[in-house]
């Protein structure tokens, strides 16, 4: 499934689509499964989709009667609990300006309102220790499947099971963790389960400093993560290579954008030379920037507009195009998203996907 996000303010008065229109609108296989890592909000949305229909119950609900109580975290529900009001963080900008509440529309990705101490309840279970009042409800053989490298990520050497991702090799321990971020809300659970340790950090602001505070708990828990930490060094910084597109890209490609109002078409230019225009649409041609192409799959960035509504709504922070294709024989098929460029603004925009699929018409 393709990358996919899209917040809706409760002072605006869009509301998001139900679910099932979320995926006629862009549920595109993008790649074939197994092929390649892509966190999709929209995947775990589709699995949230999955468990109200074998369960027979709503998504809340079922996280409510089956993983909350049993696990003893009374302070954590999908959304905000009317009885926790008080309790709940005020998310603020990196700005310092409040960000008023929100929805988005796939819950199942991440719409669960918790506490550090009903987070590590959680996570003590991922480790195989619960505390006298819980009650159990994977066993062993799941938890350990779930902890079992599956894929590379686009991040070596991280590598992602089912729900966490594993490095395996983390300044000297095997680490299990998990990260979350929306406006105005970041968390980060870090296991390392041969120490039966659990870190576990929140923060109502966008910027990173959960995962430097998870860093900094382990530092002190564990001297030799301290010390690998200290000398470690960030890798030498590599050029970029020049884009060089060779004879299989040269020349002019033409297509469609496909996306739940209407189709756009979208020319790609290839020179000899590495620069590569677009034309979407009536749109004037512009620059492919930041261009790559690796084992056939091409990406890039530019400006331009996908002229749906859902993008429009975007339209409160500003966006650029991201092409991510791959050649296959001799087509060039994959997804265009919309990718906000103001990461600060109050108001974040969304990231929408739209399958994409060209053939070459003429060489140059």
């Amino acid at each position: 499934m393709p990358t996919h996000y899209q917040y809706f303010f409760t002072d605006e008065p869009e509301r998001p689509p139900k679910l099932d229109e979320t995926i006629r609108r862009y549920g595109n296989i993008v790649f074939p499964p197994g092929e390649r890592f892509v966190y999709s909000n929209l995947g775990y949305g589709i699995l949230g989709r999955v468990i109200e229909r074998v369960s027979a119950q709503s998504y809340s609900d079922f996280l409510q009667t089956e993983v909350f109580l049993p696990l003893g975290m009374h302070e954590s529900s999908v959304w905000a609990r009317p009885d926790l009001a008080g309790q709940t963080a005020i998310p603020y900008s990196q700005n310092g300006e409040v960000i008023p509440s929100y929805v988005f529309d796939t819950p199942g990705s991440g719409a669960v309102y918790s506490s550090v101490h009903d987070l590590t309840l959680f996570a003590m279970l991922h480790l195989g220790t619960l505390m006298p009042e819980q009650r159990r409800i994977l066993s062993e053989r799941s938890v350990n499947e779930m902890q079992r490298p599956l894929i590379d990520t686009d991040v070596p050497p991280l590598k992602y099971g089912m729900g966490w991702f594993v490095n395996e090799d983390l300044f000297g321990y095997r680490c299990i963790f998990h990260g979350g971020g929306a406006p105005g809300a970041e968390t980060i659970i870090r296991l390392i389960p041969s120490e039966h340790i659990v870190a576990v950090a929140v923060s109502n602001a966008n910027g990173g400093l959960p995962a430097v505070a998870v860093h900094e708990v382990l530092s002190v828990l564990l001297p030799q993560y301290a010390a690998r930490r200290k000398v470690a060094r960030d890798p030498p910084a590599t050029r970029a290579l020049p884009f060089e597109p060779g004879r299989s890209l040269v020349g002019e490609w033409r297509g469609r954008v496909y996306t739940y109002e209407r189709n756009l078409p979208i020319t790609l230019f290839f020179k000899r030379d590495g620069e590569v225009q677009v034309r979407l649409d009536t749109q004037a041609k512009t620059q492919l920037n930041d261009v790559a192409f690796l084992n056939d799959h091409l990406t890039g960035h530019m400006s331009g507009d996908i002229r749906t509504g859902d993008a429009d709504r975007a339209g409160r922070a500003s966006y650029q195009l991201t092409l991510d294709l791959d050649l296959r024989g001799k087509v060039l098929k994959g997804a265009i998203m919309t990718e906000p460029t103001e990461g600060s603004v109050k108001r974040t925009g969304s990231g929408l996907s739209h399958w994409t699929e060209l053939s070459k018409v003429r060489e140059q």
